[in-house]
């Protein structure tokens, strides 16, 4: 009994490449549709509508109770339509594919723990007071 049909090398090869094809529509068309997943995470968080702005800043790494660095991640930081009481945090680190991973998020208003309260700490020391109009 024969558990595969009798195909040709180069068939086997045409088949197992649609299946990647198909793999890589479905991945960066369904799971990334626009927005990296940290921006998409906290836009659902806030319960952010479509007219609402939100802007994210690279402002480094994270910085843990010691005040020593965690290697590796990213705290991004903004403020929702420039509001300075909607402030939003968000951790990231890349994967080893370099995809970036989403470790947390944080809303200035919402905070559910210490460590929630330290990202928002940390994004309102590096992001300063708003610019003025």
């Amino acid at each position: 009994m024969q558990l595969y049909p009798k195909l040709s090398l180069l068939e086997w090869l045409l088949a197992a490449l649609g299946v990647v094809v198909v793999a890589g529509i479905v991945w960066f068309g369904v799971l990334h549709p626009g927005d990296p997943l940290y921006v998409s995470a906290l836009r659902d968080r806030a319960r952010l509508s479509a007219e609402d702005r939100l802007v994210l800043t690279n402002t480094g790494m994270l910085l843990g109770e010691d005040g020593s660095t965690r290697s590796g991640t990213t705290l991004w930081c903004g403020r929702i339509n420039e509001e300075v009481d909607r402030s939003v945090a968000a951790v990231t680190r890349h994967t080893r594919r370099g995809r970036p991973m989403l470790l947390g998020s944080a809303l200035a208003w919402a905070p559910r723990s210490d460590a929630e309260r330290r990202m928002i700490a940390q994004c309102s020391e590096r992001l300063g007071p708003p610019a003025l109009p």
